[in-house]
């Protein structure tokens, strides 16, 4: 699995493993130019259980170049986070 992430996301997976520190934000502050909209904003209603609209807005915002903050739903465990993040920068987010 490690293979296919960035180091960014490396690093932040091994300090979370480290302090036992999985839950929390995520932030995106850009996307690739192949980035799936589609899938991006999917990921995004799957990890904070939000409305299609509010996750559309969220997508257009850092498409617009801002960068945003994804608050995980305590309904997510850890292992989902980890899969959540896997899954944004497979979709073409840069994670912070």
């Amino acid at each position: 699995v490690a293979e296919g992430l960035g180091q960014d996301l490396k690093g932040a997976l091994f300090f979370s493993m480290i302090t036992g520190d999985y839950l929390g934000d995520i932030t995106v502050k850009r996307l690739n130019a192949q980035a799936d909209a589609i899938q991006i904003i999917k990921v995004i209603r799957a990890a904070t259980k939000i409305g299609l609209k509010e996750a559309k807005d969220m997508y257009d915002t850092v498409k617009n170049g801002i960068p945003i903050t994804i608050t995980i739903s305590p309904e997510v465990d850890n292992s989902e986070r980890m899969e959540i993040l896997r899954l944004l920068e497979s979709a073409g987010c840069v994670i912070k």
